[in-house]
């Protein structure tokens, strides 16, 4: 199943930001996301679609130690794309409370395991 990014998301953030600048005389970042589902992974997470930023998308941490004191070698933080999902999981939470309900979660016998989350072998679409 295949679900198209909105076709113009630049013309979306462009109108976005400059409403918020003439109401509030402000210049703000604009992300735009959509969900995203993982090929390896149950469930979706937020992605950004489109940033009005003038900065990478992500942090190249490249060369620079880890917490650890390991030189990194091929860490780039997908920071836009963090930003975007701590974005959903409040905006989730906020929806909730205003609706006056919790965010449900699947039943799960076995809480804590990384397993849970695995997608199974039937539905890996790499396979």
């Amino acid at each position: 199943m295949v679900t198209l990014l909105p076709a113009d998301s630049d013309a979306s953030a462009d109108m976005i930001r400059a409403a918020v600048r003439d109401a509030l005389g402000v210049d703000v970042a604009v992300l735009i996301s959509d969900s995203f589902g993982r090929p390896w992974r149950w469930g979706i997470t937020d992605v950004a679609d489109r940033r009005q930023r003038n900065d990478a998308p992500g942090t190249d941490l490249r060369g620079n130690p880890d917490a650890d004191g390991r030189i990194m070698r091929s860490t780039v933080r997908a920071t836009a794309d963090e930003i975007a999902t701590a974005a959903e999981l409040a905006l989730r939470q906020v929806h909730a409370t205003t609706r006056g309900r919790r965010a449900r979660r699947p039943p799960n016998p076995r809480r804590g395991r990384i397993a849970d989350v695995l997608m199974p072998r039937d539905f890996d679409l790499f396979k």
